[in-house]
């Protein structure tokens, strides 16, 4: 297996959770407006990845997140296959919108 650039995410102390996969991206997400979570998944053409997913995240909680070369990930709490069909129609509605908009030929 060739090495990976990935996150090593550690939250209060807790163990690292080392976040990477092969060609694949990975996100990680923290709060919004209803939301106090940080969210750390990923996703290749066939597959969405999950990793972790805190809740009630408070004020002054310390995230530590450092970059880091890998050759293993954390294994995922969930692997979710992607609906390639409606990955193509929302890419086709998407495209659509864009051109009506003219940002797009």
């Amino acid at each position: 297996m060739n090495p990976m650039i990935g996150a090593e995410i550690t939250l209060e102390g807790q163990s690292p959770v080392t976040v990477a996969a092969d060609n694949a991206y990975i996100f990680i997400f923290c709060g919004g407006k209803a939301d106090d979570s940080l969210t750390a998944g990923g996703s290749n053409v066939t597959e969405f990845l999950r990793w972790f997913d805190f809740r009630k995240l408070h004020v002054g909680d310390k995230i530590k997140i450092r970059i880091v070369e890998t050759e293993q990930a954390s294994p995922p709490l969930q692997i979710k296959p992607q609906d390639l069909k409606q990955m193509k129609q929302r890419y086709e509605a998407l495209k659509a919108e864009l051109k009506a908009k003219g940002l797009i030929k």
